[in-house]
């Protein structure tokens, strides 16, 4: 083992077109075969770089392909290949350089065209398996050093450096800060570490002003399995993090603005339902109690006068009696009374009882808190969602008993519905129409809250409301 890398000296100085090369040449291309052959292809690729930067020979690269290609290196082999041509895109060997590119090569992969930008050891253009001349991503190579063996153009976005000013470079030395570069090195380090991924989003301010960035970091590894390089790719996405922004603060206007609107609701019920309950209310009282008046001053006339008023006087008092009812019921739906006067647990338990009522549907109410100290945004909206909980049960489950409870949890508290009816699918609980389910989500997400909705088929439907207590 030890004669291969003697072996490949002499197949490099064997093959070597043009002037022989220097002995710091061939001691730098013997010393980064020693390396490459003892499993450190970083350490070999920097001697191959500084050999070829002392002498810019080009034939050194055919040599490199050639040692890399005996060594059983072949996509090494292959690249250092292209490279060759593209260095010295007018070779009198191209065509048998090709022929070597054609057969190491895999599929879709072909020698660089004559007339290439030359790009050399220290190449500045990402390989075209990247695309990377062709996209705004930053993308860069570094060795296990942290040093940037190539990048592409658009790190002009960041950097008013030539490209070549890249090539060997550490991170501090191109302009990041002290803390930029530690962290960035670390990250670099890692991978090489781990051998796994990494990405993840970080502000840069360059030449174009502050930007968001997203960065992915991927190893590289040889035919062999060994790992070589890092390969870094940073997207600009300060665009689409304004657009996230501007979308969520959207979100919370509008979130704001259906609070408000629920507010100013909630004040007009309460003001109508007054207005109903006391003019309405008193005007249809005071009808009846003249009413009254007139009935006793008939009954002074004769029989039969008195019992034709009398039926006309008591059919006018069954309507009054009925319109009274209604304006109660009216105002009741708007806003029950019993909720500001006696608090939201009283006001549950009419409810549960006027349902039933109402539809015949069984209401039960599990003892639980007696009384809760609730502001009046936190018993309404507890109130609005129960409402709204049972006018679902009544038009959609097919239900026949209901199960309520009202309990403490550690912040706040908890309302329960859990019916027996057929159970409401998933398509509904997050459809687009299911309007009133979205209505009683937000009611609670505007006070810090969540409602969670579930069904079983053929066993009913729970709905969890959970409303902090501040």
């Amino acid at each position: 083992m030890n004669a291969l890398p003697a072996l490949l000296s002499l197949l490099w100085l064997a093959a070597a077109p043009g002037k022989a090369p220097s002995a710091e040449e061939t001691r730098l291309f013997d010393e980064g075969m020693r390396a490459f052959q003892a499993g450190q292809p970083h350490e070999a690729d920097k001697a191959w770089r500084a050999g070829f930067a002392l002498g810019k020979d080009p034939a050194f690269l055919v040599r490199m392909g050639e040692a890399e290609e005996k060594a059983g290196q072949l996509a090494d082999a292959a690249d250092s290949y292209r490279r060759y041509l593209r260095a010295a895109p007018d070779a009198a060997d191209r065509a048998e350089i090709e022929q070597r590119i054609a057969r190491l090569a895999p599929a879709g992969e072909s020698a660089p065209a004559a007339g290439a930008t030359p790009a050399g050891a220290g190449a500045v253009e990402t390989p075209a398996s990247f695309g990377a001349g062709a996209t705004p991503d930053i993308i860069a190579r570094f060795d296990s050093d942290c040093r940037y063996l190539f990048v592409n153009s658009a790190v002009a976005q960041v950097s008013n450096l030539k490209l070549e000013d890249f090539i060997g470079k550490t991170l501090v030395d191109v302009g990041f800060s002290e803390e930029q570069a530690r962290f960035r090195e670390r990250v670099i380090r890692n991978v090489f570490d781990t051998r796994r991924p990494f990405e993840t989003e970080f502000e840069f301010e360059g030449p174009n002003g502050m930007g968001i960035f997203e960065w992915r970091v991927y190893p590289e590894f040889d035919a062999a399995g060994n790992m070589q390089s890092v390969l870094s790719i940073n997207r600009d996405i300060t665009e689409r993090k304004r657009a996230e922004e501007q979308v969520k603060q959207s979100r919370e206007l509008l979130r704001a603005l259906s609070a408000h609107l629920q507010s100013v609701r909630e004040e007009e019920r309460t003001m109508i339902a007054r207005e109903i309950h006391d003019e309405l209310g008193q005007a249809l009282t005071g009808l009846k109690m003249d009413l009254s008046s007139v009935r006793n001053t008939l009954r002074k006339q004769g029989a039969g006068w008195l019992e034709r008023c009398t039926e006309r006087t008591t059919s006018m008092s069954k309507l009054i009696d009925a319109t009274i009812q209604t304006v109660r019921r009216i105002a009741t739906d708007l806003r029950p009374g019993i909720l500001d006067d006696l608090g939201l647990v009283a006001a549950i338990e009419w409810q549960a009882q006027d349902f039933q009522k109402r539809t015949g549907i069984k209401c039960k109410l599990a003892p639980g808190v007696e009384d809760l100290e609730l502001d009046s945004d936190r018993s309404t909206a507890a109130f609005r969602i129960f409402q709204e909980t049972l006018t679902n049960v009544a038009r959609h489950s097919l239900a026949t008993e209901v199960d309520v409870s009202l309990s403490h949890c550690a912040d706040g508290v908890v309302l329960e519905i859990k019916d027996n009816g057929k159970g409401i699918q998933e398509v509904d609980i997050s459809g687009s129409r299911s309007l009133g389910l979205l209505g009683m989500r937000e009611r609670a997400h505007l006070l810090g809250g969540e409602l969670k909705v579930s069904g079983t088929p053929g066993e009913g439907t729970r709905v969890i409301v959970r409303i902090p207590l501040s």
